[in-house]
């Protein structure tokens, strides 16, 4: 069963991500909601990890000698709650507030952008005739041959 929505910017979760790789031919895809785009980061990297945690948890998981210094130096400031983020940099895992930590869709493009030469995530509507218009980037005629198949798959509100 296809899935079809307004090309006009309806609101919608939609999103088509577009992967362009170093030297693979670019490719692109259709993640119709949040929870697919962060299912399809964790599918990718299964060492990739957005999780919050309280104190209680931290002690059950790790003992109260073993929580991280990181961690444990953001509760004694005061928070209520850290934020654990991996998956997306040189460290294993970055302990931030929740506040400063980036939102769990940022940390899937992220993740799904971090081997890549770029990666773009386009609402239907303005931002894909913007890329398909102006996009001259890396592997641009295959990025662009990509992005138009897919927006295909989305109907245009007449």
């Amino acid at each position: 069963e296809r899935k079809v929505i307004a090309m006009s910017g309806a609101q919608t979760d939609a999103r088509i991500v577009v992967e362009v790789p170093h030297q693979f031919p670019a490719n692109a895809w259709v993640a119709w909601s949040d929870a697919e785009l962060i299912a399809a980061a964790s599918k990718k990297n299964d060492n990739a990890d957005y999780t919050l945690w309280h104190w209680a948890e931290l002690v059950e998981c790790f003992g109260e000698d073993g929580i991280p210094d990181a961690a444990r130096k953001l509760i004694e400031e005061g928070e209520e709650a850290v934020l654990s983020v991996s998956g997306i940099g040189e460290d294993d895992r970055m302990w931030r507030r929740v506040e400063d930590a980036p939102t769990e869709v940022e940390w899937a493009e992220q993740v799904l952008g971090a081997d890549l030469h770029a990666l773009h995530v386009l609402r239907p509507g303005a931002e894909v005739g913007e890329f398909l218009s102006s996009y001259d980037g890396h592997q641009a005629i295959v990025a662009c041959i990509a992005v138009r198949k897919c927006a295909d798959g989305f109907a245009e509100e007449g």
